[in-house]
């Protein structure tokens, strides 16, 4: 197992431990029972965020979201509930996760991470290398700066 720095538990197959920004640091499972509402024993790969507990929660509440501030999550209930939306895409492809000089975009199965100090970029394709051990951020410039202009347009 790689680890970008010592400690922080197992992440399994993943690189990184708890509190980095790879897969190892930032991948956890989701697990929901509702028997009434989420058919049981179903897995589901479509990527979902902190940030989206709040939305569902009050979904599942049948209470509407605040009007006093932006919410960034969604509601995931569609998503659990109907069986990966019996079919439909998720409706949202894009995540965003910083912490101190480190920022992440993933967009469907492409990862990018860049931090500042040192100033590193990696670029991951998640769906051929989930454990992200091959570095595409030199040979694929192009995805690169895709992901960056979403990371910028975040910023702004």
């Amino acid at each position: 197992m790689s680890r970008t720095f010592g400690g922080g538990g197992s992440a399994g197959p993943y690189r990184g431990a708890k509190f980095s920004l790879f897969e190892g640091g930032i991948r956890v499972p989701l697990f929901v029972k509702w028997p009434d509402r989420v058919p049981a024993g179903q897995t589901i790969d479509t990527p979902v965020a902190h940030i989206d507990v709040m939305p569902t929660l009050l979904a599942a509440a049948e209470q509407g979201l605040p009007q006093d501030r932006e919410i960034d999550g969604e509601n995931v209930l569609p998503l659990i509930a109907e069986g990966a939306l019996a079919g439909a895409e998720w409706p949202r492809q894009t995540l965003y996760w910083s912490s101190g000089h480190n920022r992440i975009v993933r967009h469907g199965d492409w990862k990018l991470q860049i931090a500042a100090r040192p100033e590193t970029q990696w670029l991951f394709n998640l769906a051929e290398d989930p454990t992200e051990q091959v570095n595409l951020a030199a040979s694929r410039p192009d995805k690169v700066s895709e992901l960056m202009a979403l990371l910028d347009a975040r910023a702004a």
